[in-house]
C-alpha cells in the first residue's frame, strides 16, 4: 500500500515512504497479461513486477493476501490510496500518501452509473473490472493508478487486495464509481506466473 515506481535509467520500486526511509529494489523483470487489450477498455490491465531481490519486512513494509476467485467481501469499506491528485484537473500532485475509504458497488449498478457519463448508454463494463468508490469528493484520482485497493474478507480482520486502481471518468463524481482491476479474477493467473519465477526473488 506505501509503494511507488520510481522511472529512471532502471526500472525501481520503493516502499515504506509513510513512516522510515523507504526500501528501493531493481526490477528485473515485468510480466504483462498475454490478453492485454489497449485498444478499447485495456481489458486483463494487469501485470508482475519481478524484482531482484525481495523487501525486507518491516513496521511500514508488509505483504497482503492474494484473493481467491470466490473472495467473499465483507461490511468494512475498502482502502486505496496514492501520491496522485486530490481532484480532476490539478495541476500537481501530493506530497504525503493520501488514504482513502471506498466501498465496493455492485457491477451492474456500476455500469448503469457509468452510462450516465460521456462512455454513453451502450457502455459494457468488462468482466476483469470491479467497482469502487461513488462518493462525492472521495475518491482516487489521475496519478494513482497501479494502487492497491485492500478490503476486509468476510471476516472483517483479513484484509486482501482485491483491486488495482485502473481508471474512472473525472474523479470523486456523486454517484460515479471508478474501476479497479479484479484481482481475484487473475489469481490463478498470477499463482501460474508466480511458479516460473527463481524461489529467491520470492
Amino acid at each position: 500500500m506505501t509503494s511507488r515506481i520510481i522511472v529512471s535509467a532502471v526500472l525501481l520500486v520503493a516502499c515504506g515512504f509513510l513512516v522510515h526511509e523507504s526500501l528501493e529494489a531493481i526490477v528485473s523483470n515485468i510480466i504483462s497479461h498475454e490478453q492485454y487489450n489497449a485498444n478499447s477498455q485495456f481489458e486483463n490491465n494487469i501485470a508482475l513486477l519481478v524484482l531482484n531481490q525481495p523487501f525486507e519486512l518491516l513496521e511500514n513494509v508488509q505483504l497482503i493476501c492474494l484473493p481467491p476467485p470466490n473472495f467473499s467481501y465483507g461490511q468494512g469499506n475498502c482502502v486505496t490510496g496514492g501520491w496522485g491528485k486530490i481532484h480532476f484537473g490539478d495541476t500537481s500532485q501530493i506530497n504525503i500518501m493520501k488514504r482513502v475509504q471506498l466501498p465496493i458497488v455492485d457491477r451492474y449498478q456500476c455500469q448503469d452509473a457509468l452510462r450516465t457519463t460521456k462512455l454513453g448508454p451502450a457502455f459494457a463494463l468488462d468482466e476483469s473490472y470491479i467497482c469502487a468508490g461513488g462518493h462525492d469528493g472521495v475518491d482516487a484520482c489521475t496519478g494513482d493508478g497501479g494502487a492497491a485497493l485492500a478490503c476486509p474478507d468476510a471476516s472483517g480482520r483479513v484484509y486482501h487486495q482485491v483491486g488495482i486502481v485502473a481508471w474512472g471518468v473525472g474523479c470523486g463524481l456523486k454517484n460515479i464509481p471508478a474501476a479497479y482491476t479484479n484481482v481475484a479474477m487473475f489469481s490463478g493467473w498470477i499463482e501460474e506466473k508466480l511458479r516460473n519465477v527463481p524461489e529467491y526473488l520470492l
